[in-house]
C-alpha cells in the first residue's frame, strides 16, 4: 500500500493547530472559545485553554482529536458538596449523608474529592433512605453524570436518580465515571434508599455534571455558577496537499468514534462549495452514515454510534465501494467524481454547520484507488 496524500494519525499538536504526519508541512485549524477539559497521557483530568485542540487519552494508550458540541454544566459548585446547593435528605431509619470537603485526591489529580459517608439504616422501604441531589430548573433531555469511589476495600452500591427512576451503581475503590439519563430530568440525586441499595456507603465523590443531551460529554468545573464549553470545530488542511495531487480517483478513509448526539454531523472532502464533494454524513438517528458525492452516490449504510468504526470509500469514475469495520458493504457504479476536491472538513463543506461530534482517531486520503484486500484490511 503506497503512502497517502494526507494522514492524520493523530500527529502533533502545537498552538491551535494538529499537524498531519504527512504531508508534514498542512495543519488542521482547530477553534474553540473557552476552556475545556480532556484525559491525558497519565489518565488525569486536565484543562485545556480556549482556542486550543484536545488529543484525548480516553480510549488507553493512543490519543484521539476529541470533538464536543457546546454543553452548559447546570449543577452550582459541582466540586464542593458542602456548598448548600446540595441538598442533604434522610427519612425513616436513615441519616443524613456526612460530607466532609477535599478528603481524597480527585481525577485530576488534586485534593478536592469529597468524603460523603450514607447510612439509611436497616429499613427497607421507600421511606427508608439517605440521600444528597442537587435540583435545577426545567425538565428536558438530560443526562447526569460524576465520579465516584469507595473509600475503604468494599464495594457499595448506590442509587443514581431522577423523580421516578434509578440506577443502581457499584462503586468500587477505584474512580470511575456514573451517569444516568432521562426525557424529564431536573436533578442529579444520589442516594441509598429500599434494599436494592447498600444500607451504609463511605465514598469519595467528584465532579458533578447535568446537561442537555443524550450522551456525556468532557468534564465542566463550576463554582458560583453554571458554565457553558464552546463547541470545537476543525477545518483546514486544504490547497497543495502534495505537489497538487489528481482526485480524479482515490480512497477516503476515517477511524472515528461517532457520537450519538441526535445531530446530524459530517466530515468530508470538497472544494470548498456543494458542488463538488463527497462526504460522511452521520444521521441524526444515529444508526446510520450517509455516503454523499455531488457525483452522483447517496447511500446509506448501518453502524453502531458510541463506539469505534472504521470507514472506506474508494472512487473513480462509475465505480464506487464501500467498507465499514472490515467488510465491502456497498458500491455504485453509476457516479462521476467531482472535481477540484482540495479540503478536509469535520463540518460541511463551509466548515458553518453539522460540526462533527466524537473522536477521530485516523484520517487518510489516497491518490488512488484501494484494492478490495487493502480497504478490507485498512478497515479491520
Amino acid at each position: 500500500m503506497k503512502k497517502p496524500i494526507l494522514a492524520y494519525i493523530p500527529a502533533v499538536i502545537a498552538n491551535n493547530s494538529v499537524f498531519a504526519a504527512h504531508p508534514i508541512n498542512q495543519q488542521l485549524n482547530c477553534t474553540r472559545n473557552s476552556v475545556a477539559t480532556r484525559i491525558n497521557k497519565d489518565g488525569l483530568i486536565e484543562e485545556v485553554s480556549s482556542g486550543l485542540p484536545r488529543q484525548d487519552w480516553g480510549d488507553g494508550k493512543c490519543p484521539s482529536l476529541l470533538l464536543e458540541p457546546e454543553r452548559i454544566n447546570l449543577l452550582e459548585y459541582s466540586e464542593d458538596l458542602t456548598n448548600a446547593v446540595w441538598t442533604l435528605l434522610s427519612d425513616g431509619t436513615g441519616s443524613n449523608p456526612a460530607v466532609t470537603s477535599n478528603y481524597s485526591v480527585a481525577p485530576n489529580g488534586t485534593n478536592t474529592a469529597d468524603r460523603v459517608v450514607f447510612d439509611k439504616g436497616s429499613g427497607t422501604s421507600g421511606s427508608d433512605y439517605s440521600i444528597i441531589r442537587q435540583d435545577v430548573s426545567g425538565t428536558t433531555q438530560r443526562v447526569s453524570s460524576i465520579y465516584m469511589k469507595s473509600n475503604t476495600n468494599e464495594n457499595y452500591n448506590i442509587g443514581v436518580d431522577d423523580a421516578g427512576t434509578v440506577d443502581v451503581v457499584t462503586v468500587t475503590p477505584q474512580w470511575q465515571r456514573f451517569e444516568h439519563s432521562g426525557s424529564a430530568k431536573f436533578r442529579l440525586q444520589l442516594s441509598l434508599r429500599q434494599s436494592q441499595t447498600s444500607d451504609f456507603a463511605d465514598v469519595s465523590i467528584w465532579g458533578g455534571q447535568l446537561e442537555d443531551g443524550t450522551y456525556p460529554t468532557s468534564y465542566i468545573k463550576t463554582e458560583a455558577s453554571t458554565l457553558t464549553r464552546e463547541k470545537d470545530s476543525a477545518t483546514g488542511w486544504s490547497g497543495n496537499w502534495i505537489d497538487n495531487a489528481d482526485l480524479s480517483e482515490g480512497s477516503f478513509f476515517v477511524d472515528v468514534t461517532p457520537f450519538n448526539s441526535g445531530n446530524q454531523t459530517t466530515i468530508g472532502l470538497s472544494d470548498g462549495s456543494d458542488s463538488n464533494k463527497i462526504i460522511l454524513v452521520f444521521q441524526a438517528n444515529g444508526t446510520q452514515v450517509r455516503v454523499f458525492s455531488s457525483g452522483g452516490v447517496s447511500s446509506f449504510l448501518n453502524l453502531t454510534f458510541d463506539q469505534r468504526n472504521k470507514i472506506a470509500v474508494t472512487f473513480k469514475e462509475n465505480e464506487y465501494k464501500f467498507f465499514i469495520n472490515g467488510a465491502l458493504v456497498g458500491s455504485d457504479t453509476s457516479a462521476t467524481v467531482p472535481p477540484g476536491m482540495d479540503r478536509l472538513n469535520f463540518s460541511n463543506r463551509t466548515a458553518s454547520t453539522d460540526f462533527f461530534e466524537g473522536k477521530v482517531h485516523d484520517i487518510r486520503v489516497y491518490d488512488y484507488v484501494l484494492a478490495e484486500s487493502e480497504a478490507i484490511k485498512l478497515t479491520t
